[in-house]
């Protein structure tokens, strides 16, 4: 049985901010990105999948570039400046990653 979460603020670790120690390290684990303000880790105890006969087959045909291309000129003052204006909360009304660090 599937299991659901209102917050799943218990289930993860921690938010590594970029002022963290180790957040360079961690980052690093996934390669380059533009505009990455946070590493989230997570306890895994279980996970799973379903039989996939009815789930279409899709293929990987690249990765998107808008956010790149939309902050590529940008300076780091203004990709902070737009995470405190834009990304106070997830979309499901979460407190989001502090902007401020």
């Amino acid at each position: 049985m599937a299991q659901t979460f209102e917050s799943i603020s218990d289930k993860l670790t921690a938010f590594v901010e970029r002022q963290h120690l180790f957040f360079d390290d961690l980052r690093a684990l996934f390669g380059e990105h533009d505009a990455v303000r946070a590493v989230i880790t997570a306890d895994i105890d279980r996970t799973s999948s379903s039989c996939g006969f009815a789930v279409p087959l899709m293929d990987h045909v690249g990765d998107r570039h808008t956010l790149g291309k939309y902050f590529e000129n940008k300076s780091d003052q203004d990709v902070e400046a737009y995470w405190a204006e834009k990304n106070q909360t997830s979309i499901d009304g979460l407190p989001a990653v502090d902007a401020a660090n």
